[in-house]
């Protein structure tokens, strides 16, 4: 009796060393921080020079379409987003500086300066033929951003004055998408908030301004949007302390 007792024991006990969780503890997630596409190489930037000063990042980076990101802020699964539109009016927002609108042509593209009425009719279909600009008789291919990216909203507002774009145009969903499609053709043509010049493609002068820090910083180049941080409430930790680095002036490239 004594030893069935033992052996119901020990099976109990192994019973229920079996059933034990071997799960370890949830770490804590680290905060979100949500950018939109077309902001995404400034950010990416602006987290590189800020690593080389501060160590590794301790939030996470994710790109989200704005109206996305905005709900995933309200929810609470983003602590701040990064975008170039207009914030909530009774969110926290904070401007972070502004980004250069490049246009970018194919580096065998001879034509390096474009005023803004010649770029309206390139994106409006109305100039065809890269002849009607001095060059080939090859004809022009337009590339744009996709409805809902700030830098498309920013060029229509800029450029084409109400025009809608044409229907010939090629989409591109990132900048990275944009870049590659104008390296791949020479009769190509788009543009893109860009923090950083691509090697692929050749960026040139609109109303015979260069895109670079001092014509950004002084205003001359007529291409830019806004760079704003938001969230339903002042973020704190590392998202506040990165927040007041980037608004240090001369920490971030191209400010």
């Amino acid at each position: 009796m004594a030893k069935r007792l033992i052996s119901i024991l020990m099976f109990l006990l192994l019973a229920s060393c079996g059933t034990r969780s071997s799960t370890p503890p949830t770490l804590d997630l680290l905060p979100r921080l949500a950018v939109t596409p077309a902001l995404e190489a400034w950010v990416a930037s602006s987290l590189t020079a800020y690593q080389d000063d501060h160590g590794p990042l301790e939030f996470t980076v994710e790109v989200l379409s704005f109206e996305a990101a905005l709900e995933a802020a309200a929810d609470g699964d983003v602590a701040l987003v990064v975008a170039g539109w207009e914030p909530p009016s009774d969110w926290f927002s904070a401007l972070l500086g502004v980004e250069g609108i490049a246009v970018v042509v194919h580096p065998g593209n001879p034509v390096r300066n474009y005023t803004l009425p010649d770029l309206a009719a390139v994106f409006a279909g109305r100039l065809r033929s890269w002849d009607e600009l001095g060059w080939s008789e090859g004809i022009v291919q337009p590339v744009i951003p996709l409805p809902g990216d700030e830098a498309r909203r920013r060029f229509e507002d800029v450029v084409m004055s109400g025009e809608p774009p044409t229907g010939n145009a090629l989409l591109a969903p990132s900048t990275e998408a944009m870049a590659a499609a104008v390296a791949a053709d020479s009769n190509a043509i788009g543009f893109m908030a860009m923090a950083q010049p691509s090697e692929n493609v050749r960026s040139v002068r609109v109303d015979g301004v260069l895109l670079g820090e001092s014509s950004l910083a002084d205003g001359r180049y007529p291409l830019w949007l806004e760079v704003i941080a938001t969230a339903p409430q002042e973020p704190a930790g590392a998202l506040r302390d990165w927040l007041a680095w980037v608004q240090t002036p001369g920490e971030v490239e191209g400010e």
